[in-house]
């Protein structure tokens, strides 16, 4: 598999987790506003600007998270229907291989031929929308949670197994 079809699978996979992931973010906000307006920050040595430095990267990683949400939806809005269902039922709806073949009422054989197409279309999609490998790696590389599913991606990738 290509570097641009891992992240390809990676902003999926990501995509099924952005809402736990976005309220985990949003918890997180909330605490630092609270202990900034409670002044518990101070207690601990934290000033004011190093908590307002961690609300503003905070949103910046929620503004991330979205932006992949808008990335992926205009992506699969490109895919005939056949090949984003597969991808909606892989990896947004978290189905194994064999429960999205019989959910789409086709073969496992189809299945795989369908899912390494749709994987292969939904790349080109993100390259003719300016999303490469390179440019994702730019915005999200630095990004943990992201970095985590992509490395998952790569060890799927080396061992054989469907990710």
């Amino acid at each position: 598999m290509n570097n641009d079809a891992r992240w390809c699978k990676t902003l999926l996979c990501a995509y099924r987790r952005l809402g736990k992931f976005c309220d985990a973010l949003n918890v997180a906000m909330d605490s630092f506003a609270m202990s900034g307006f409670m002044g518990n920050h101070m207690r601990v040595g934290v000033t004011t600007d190093m908590l307002y430095d961690k609300m503003i990267e905070t949103a910046d990683r929620k503004k991330g998270f979205i932006n992949i949400r808008i990335l992926v939806d205009n992506a699969l809005k490109t895919l005939p229907d056949k090949y984003r269902s597969v991808l909606v039922s892989r990896y947004i709806h978290g189905n194994i291989a064999a429960s999205s073949a019989e959910e789409l009422g086709i073969p496992p054989r189809t299945y795989f031929r369908y899912s390494n197409k749709a994987v292969a279309l939904m790349t080109f999609a993100l390259r003719h929308i300016g999303y490469n490998s390179e440019r994702l790696e730019a915005e999200y590389g630095g990004e943990p949670f992201i970095m985590g599913l992509y490395k998952s991606a790569e060890k799927n990738e080396e061992s054989g197994t469907q990710s």
